[in-house]
């Protein structure tokens, strides 16, 4: 979707360079260009992030998990519950958007302006995440799976 389809949709919409830097709604079929399309868009990128950091919280039986899970101290993984929490919120919110059919401009306004306050602290767990492969830690982790 390009800015002008984007802007066919109304003029009280969040800027959308601001929406597609979240987002990435450029990728939206022309076709598709709807306020729901666009939801539905920023629900897959929460998804995919809130899928991640679970396993930071809740381990699942992997080498994955273990070592990005090992990367966090328990107050570090306080901080990264409350992001979770937040995004699980705007999750929910458009999970239920989409079941209701509603979907409105002042709606997208608050998901965007919600996303943009946990982007940062969002950003630094993703690099804590990245940066826990570079450790020498990870020989030690692997025998530890699978000893």
């Amino acid at each position: 979707m390009n800015k002008e389809g984007y802007e066919k949709l109304g003029t009280t919409l969040p800027d959308y360079e601001q929406v597609n830097d979240y987002f990435s709604i450029e990728e939206l079929n022309e076709e598709k260009v709807t306020l729901k399309a666009i939801c539905k868009k920023a629900k897959e990128h929460i998804e995919e992030y809130t899928h991640v950091i679970e396993g930071i919280l809740q381990p699942e039986n992997s080498i994955t998990s273990f070592t990005e899970a090992n990367a966090f101290s328990e107050e570090e993984k306080k901080k990264v519950l409350e992001v979770f929490r937040r995004l699980m919120h705007l999750e929910r919110q458009l999970l239920a958007a989409e079941v209701a059919g509603e979907y409105e401009a002042a709606f997208l306004k608050n998901v965007v302006t919600s996303y943009g306050k946990i982007q940062k602290p969002l950003s630094n767990i993703f690099t804590q995440l990245a940066e826990s492969w570079n450790h020498k830690e990870e020989e030690q982790t692997q025998e530890k799976y699978f000893g």
